[in-house]
């Protein structure tokens, strides 16, 4: 299911259950479920041997177009193949072809114009392998091998087939795997990564086999940078002896393999993910389905590679497909869920509640850059976490805790907190970051307010010292 601006229309807002929260939008990622949405909430369907557009109707319904012919469609992705300015459909069909279905820039389509993948295919990804600013289509399919089609000013090229040697692609995805700026494709596998390099031409320059340092077995979906380091990083699902299921995040360790750096425990299997930024805070988070419990699973990440528990919201159990995009114009991340019949839920997205964190200003970077932020509603019970990024690599560093901001000058900066508790001193991560994570704890009254502040030990700092910003939080 994909949700996209087909036309120039606008999509009204139903009442719904369910809420999450988001402060801004963020550009889309793209993703390939057979359903996909997305600018003034119209939605897109692989239904059978067709493709149907259901448009907004202003009321928070949908209405159906025409279909359109298709092949029997496992995947759905929209994008300007033609760079035309008119959205297009792509679509991976169990005939083993790709079909190109052109918009007309009203909301209709052509006739589809279909390729040969070259192989049985199971997985869709988009992203520009070419340098020409327009998403080009990657195929996995189960004869080990990966199809590229690049897109022109015409439609989709024929397809280079890559031969990739390894298990199945049962997932793909298009990303900078070594930071060098170009787009590299990603097989992912059960616990099998392969990396073909690219080299921004289109071309694939070189492979690696990867691996993934985890004690359970992982299903990587995803690749996407996590952690702002310019190389991707993946997401996706895991088991512990096929009974427990989380969500995971295995950060690039720089030596050619990925180190899982969080989990977190599902009550079910997802049936299907995705990932965008939910929240607005800039972070990718992953969000799954559960037919079984008719739940949505969203997990919250953040820019060091950690995850927060699962928050569940109500779906349904008939759930076949979901997606993430603006359905109501309010510039909030929703989630579309498209369950037999056709019909469609929605879980609409809620302003944003009173953020609790502010920065308070006043680090001492020395040489480095360090930046402290804060996680967490600051509600009885619930999860908190504070995290500090951009330190010393190595550096020794000390927590101050205050339940006042001093805002004095001290060994060549700024004390932000009163010192009234020294937490510490731990040692900062190779990677310059430094997470803590816990439980609020209850009866604290509204309005009670904390500082914190990091102070580290840098040989090039004035009193060699150095402090991240103060940061305040004030329980609502």
């Amino acid at each position: 299911m994909l949700v996209r601006e087909c036309d120039d229309g606008a999509s009204g807002r139903a009442p719904g259950d369910e809420t999450a929260h988001r402060r801004h939008v963020r550009e889309r990622l793209p993703s390939a479920p057979s359903t996909t949405l997305g600018g003034h909430g119209d939605l897109i369907v692989a239904d059978g041997a067709q493709v149907i557009v259901f448009r907004g109707d202003g009321a928070g319904g949908f209405v159906a177009d025409l279909p359109i012919a298709n092949a029997i469609a496992s995947a759905l992705a929209v994008t300007d193949v033609d760079g035309d300015g008119a959205l297009d459909v792509v679509t991976v069909n169990s005939d083993d072809t790709v079909s190109w279905l052109r918009g007309d820039g009203s909301g209709g389509f052509l006739a589809r114009v279909a390729s040969a993948a070259g192989g049985d295919c199971q997985g869709l990804a988009l992203g520009d392998l070419d340098g020409d600013d327009r998403a080009d289509v990657v195929t996995a399919n189960a004869d080990m091998s990966v199809s590229i089609f690049l897109s022109t000013p015409t439609g989709l090229s024929s397809p280079t087939v890559v031969s990739t040697a390894v298990s199945p692609g049962v997932a793909a995805a298009v990303a900078d795997a070594d930071g060098d700026g170009d787009s590299d494709v990603f097989v992912l596998s059960n616990d099998t990564v392969l990396v073909l390099e690219g080299d921004d031409t289109g071309a694939i320059v070189g492979s690696s086999t990867r691996s993934i340092g985890a004690a359970f077995v992982v299903f990587p979906r995803f690749a996407h940078d996590v952690n702002g380091d310019s190389r991707a990083d993946l997401l996706g699902r895991a088991s512990f002896g096929g009974i427990d299921s989380r969500m995971f995040v295995a950060l690039d360790d720089g030596a050619g393999g990925y180190t899982v750096s969080a989990t977190q425990p599902l009550p079910s299997f997802p049936n299907g993910d995705l990932i965008d930024d939910i929240d607005g805070d800039g972070a990718i988070d992953i969000v799954g389905f559960s037919q079984s419990l008719g739940q949505l699973m969203i997990v919250r990440g953040d820019s060091l590679g950690g995850l927060d528990p699962v928050e569940t919201h109500a779906g349904d159990s008939l759930m076949v497909s979901f997606a993430a995009g603006d359905v109501d114009g309010d510039a909030r991340v929703d989630l579309v869920w498209n369950a037999f019949s056709p019909t469609f839920g929605v879980l609409f997205n809620s302003p944003a509640v009173a953020d609790p964190w502010s920065d308070l200003g006043n680090a001492l970077p020395v040489l480095n850059d360090p930046f402290l932020f804060g996680r967490g509603a600051l509600v009885d019970d619930t999860p908190v976490s504070l995290c500090l990024e951009g330190a010393l690599p190595g550096a020794s560093t000390t927590l101050v805790i205050g339940i006042s901001a001093l805002l004095l000058p001290f060994k060549g900066g700024v004390m932000v907190p009163a010192p009234d508790v020294l937490f510490g001193p731990f040692i900062i991560g190779t990677d310059g970051r430094l997470r803590f994570d816990g439980i609020w704890p209850e009866g604290l009254p509204p309005s009670t307010f904390f500082a914190f502040q990091h102070w580290y030990v840098d040989p090039d700092g004035p009193k060699n010292l150095a402090a991240s910003n103060g940061i305040s939080g004030v329980t609502p």
